[in-house]
């Protein structure tokens, strides 16, 4: 699957031995960090053994008081750290982020703890945690919020603003009111579960019976060696299932292929001529000849008044349009080409017929 480039610091994996500084902000235990904080979840801090507590002591630290009077020992210093009864404690120079990661029961492989983790080893390692359904009325008022589309999704409070290198990864977020969406597909996280898929118009260009049971939505890149696996593929699926599919194209031409964009346009400017998916099949056929000149050369084989084709190709008539195609696929997180919504599923890569198969048969069975 092509790719633009993404930040990876985000979710680089620092070395668990790495030197930390004294902090008068926090301490949180270095062993079993995520156990502590999936307990914090299922209790307020009302109620929980598990108190947050302010000393005003020499350098001002904050320690986590448990419920057997424990405190984080006084005057740490840097990389040091120390044991008490049996978890190891070492400062950090972070504050207690909160972050909401939405969730949804009945999503089989929304487990995103693993993402989680990451996320706290090039991060932010203080983080709180609290899991909200997207069923629920807090929930829905985040995807309202913030147009949400997919998960995984995270949403971070005010806190983060004061991490460390958030300088350098503000870019990744997007701000509403005090609180902080961190954009997935920038950072490299791959979309799980789509809640809504994109709007099929009218002048998108499809094919198949318009009540078709299952409706393909391909976003794609005509100079892009995996969009073209995947278009052979699709060819295969029409032929398997005759009369089921309706198939939508979407572009995305991907910036660093450099004949993609003019390409998405001739095939758009040939449409125009009521022959768009015949300009579609010989951009992907030759895929290594998409200079402008090509394209002109594929208008006249192809029969179509070549004066309208070239004068709409040189005027750029539908760079508008596909724009708006590169941004809707944005804002679902997609930033590599090809992608396929298959009706509410989502598959991202040029992946085999059999996995097409699989989840259109189990559509089609309910």
């Amino acid at each position: 699957m092509d790719k633009k480039e993404t930040n990876g610091e985000i979710l680089k994996e620092d070395s668990p031995k790495e030197e930390v500084k004294k902090s008068h902000k926090g301490y949180l235990p270095a062993e079993e960090t995520t156990k502590l904080f999936q307990q914090k979840q299922q209790r307020s801090f009302r109620t929980a053994p598990i108190l947050l507590c302010i000393g005003l002591i020499a350098g001002g630290f904050l320690g986590l008081q448990l419920n057997n009077n424990l405190q984080c020992p006084k005057g740490m210093v840097k990389g040091e750290a120390v044991e008490i009864s049996g978890k190891t404690w070492v400062p950090y120079d972070e504050p207690l982020v909160n972050v909401i990661v939405l969730e949804d029961k009945n999503c089989q492989e929304c487990n995103f703890d693993g993402i989680i983790k990451q996320i706290k080893q090039g991060l932010v390692p203080t983080l709180s945690i609290q899991k909200v359904d997207i069923s629920s009325a807090k929930g829905q008022d985040l995807i309202k919020k913030f147009g949400i589309k997919s998960l995984p999704c995270f949403v971070f409070d005010k806190k983060i603003e004061k991490i460390t290198n958030f300088d350098q990864v503000s870019k990744a977020f997007k701000k509403n009111d005090d609180l902080y969406l961190l954009n997935t597909g920038m950072v490299g996280i791959k979309a799980v579960k789509f809640l809504e898929t994109p709007q099929v118009r009218a002048d998108d260009a499809q094919k198949g019976p318009e009540d078709a049971p299952i409706t393909i939505i391909e976003i794609s890149d005509y100079q892009c060696p995996y969009s073209k696996k995947g278009n052979s593929t699709l060819r295969k699926v029409f032929e398997k299932y005759p009369g089921k599919i309706k198939l939508v194209f979407k572009n995305m031409p991907l910036g660093f292929h450099k004949n993609a964009q003019k390409a998405a346009e001739a095939a758009e400017c040939a449409g125009d001529q009521g022959k768009f998916w015949e300009m579609h099949d010989v951009l992907f056929e030759n895929q290594k000849n998409l200079e402008i000149s090509d394209l002109k050369n594929y208008a006249k084989n192809l029969g179509l008044d070549t004066v309208k084709f070239n004068q709409c190709l040189d005027s750029g008539k539908f760079k508008e349009k596909i724009d708006a195609q590169i941004k809707e696929a944005k804002d679902f997180g997609i930033t590599g080409t090809p992608g396929f919504f298959i009706n509410d599923r989502f598959l991202g890569g040029a992946y085999p017929l059999e996995e097409f198969t699989k989840i259109i048969d189990e559509m089609l069975e309910k």
